[in-house]
């Protein structure tokens, strides 16, 4: 079956959406034919299942808010009859069969389950807060639903309810871990960050990338062991920022080719300043 990249991944806000993906398509391109799935908790606009999908991974994207999750079963509706994604209409965390309050902000693409991430940490995109119930599931549970493969590549982008939706994959120990799991964390709540480093850790996750971000922009990409973020957080203090961390299983390690962080960062730059003197 021949799958075509989404035409969307060309513009600007997919790309910046899909930077660590690109810097993963090694690894995720050389993971064995059993490793080609992935989930998208926190799917969002969908551009990483875009991505994950034209690279020929079956993808089981989550998605809470029903009018954003309308949009993900319209732009993939031809993959979602071929099998190759699946769209569950539902919060990640750690329990299943329950309902919670999705807050939602200025923008339909802008939600959490946490009330705290709303006030403290985008106050000005939830001036006109709404909420909405919306059920609850774990991720082990939809993903034996959806597969008996393990996880090559896991994504959680949930506005501060990522260590539950974590503790939701793994606290039954139903399911294998993946090669390769990614996290977003934001500066004002370092704690959370760090819980979730403690969680992979203690799943046996040892070798960690982070990519900071002010903006869209890229400030940094750094390479880091244990559970303790890492000089390029605590040297942004003050600084709002957000990051992605990439959490690398051993077994991955072992078997696939593991980007470099400085040459990345160096080619990225490059890359920028010729689209900047493109553009004057």
């Amino acid at each position: 079956m021949q799958i075509q990249p989404d035409l969307s991944l060309t513009d600007r806000q997919a790309r910046a959406t899909t930077l660590e993906v690109g810097y993963l398509r090694p690894v995720l391109e050389a993971l064995p034919p059993l490793w080609r799935t992935a989930v998208d908790v926190g799917a969002h606009r969908g551009d990483v299942t875009a991505a994950l999908a034209s690279m020929r991974f079956r993808v089981l994207a989550v998605e809470p808010h029903p009018m954003v999750a309308d949009r993900l079963e319209q732009r993939f509706g031809r993959l979602i009859e071929q099998g190759v994604v699946r769209v569950a209409r539902c919060a990640a965390s750690d329990q299943s069969r329950a309902e919670a309050d999705l807050y939602v902000g200025s923008t339909t693409t802008v939600s959490s389950l946490e009330w705290e991430w709303t006030t403290l940490g985008f106050p000005a995109e939830f001036q006109q807060r709404g909420s909405i119930r919306v059920p609850t599931a774990r991720v082990d549970e939809l993903l034996r639903d959806f597969t008996s493969e393990r996880l090559g590549f896991l994504k959680v982008d949930v506005e501060g309810h990522e260590h539950a939706a974590l503790r939701g994959c793994f606290s039954r120990g139903a399911m294998r871990r993946p090669a390769v799991v990614m996290f977003e964390a934001f500066s004002k709540f370092p704690a959370a960050a760090e819980q979730c480093l403690n969680y992979l850790s203690h799943q046996g996750y040892g070798v960690f990338d982070i990519f900071v971000r002010v903006g869209s922009e890229l400030h940094a990409v750094e390479r880091f062991k244990g559970a303790v973020l890492p000089e390029t957080w605590r040297s942004r203090q003050g600084t709002l920022f957000y990051a992605n961390v990439i959490a690398y299983h051993p077994a991955a390690v072992e078997c696939c080719p593991i980007p470099d962080p400085a040459e990345f960062l160096a080619r990225h730059r490059a890359a920028e300043n010729r689209s900047a003197r493109s553009a004057a």
